[in-house]
């Protein structure tokens, strides 16, 4: 009787055994496919932060091509005026030496 009552604990022990093994080894798979889950989550908002960089890459470089642009074209516009006033100065100058000449 006690070695099958020792038998019989012992069965019941590994059934319970085998029990929480059972559950351990859902929650593991559990974990896992949340562990995957947060991997893909992650995956994705990394590659959409590489895309919002590039675009802004992207659009720094167009302002910054924008701006030199802009700067180029001011440069220009200062360098004509200069020539213009120079020209001015230039005939005022000969105005005037012609009319200290007639003097």
């Amino acid at each position: 009787v006690r070695a099958r009552e020792s038998i019989s604990r012992e069965q019941t022990l590994a059934n319970d055994a085998n029990e929480g093994a059972a559950r351990v080894e859902e929650r593991l798979k559990g974990v896992k496919r949340q562990l995957a889950k947060t991997k893909a989550e992650a995956a994705s908002a990394k590659a959409e932060l590489e895309r919002q960089n590039r675009a802004l890459e992207r659009d720094i470089g167009e302002a910054r091509a924008e701006a030199k642009a802009a700067i180029a074209e001011k440069i220009a516009e200062v360098r004509l005026a200069k020539e213009h006033a120079q020209d001015e100065i230039a005939e005022a100058n000969r105005k005037a030496r012609i009319v200290g000449e007639e003097a």
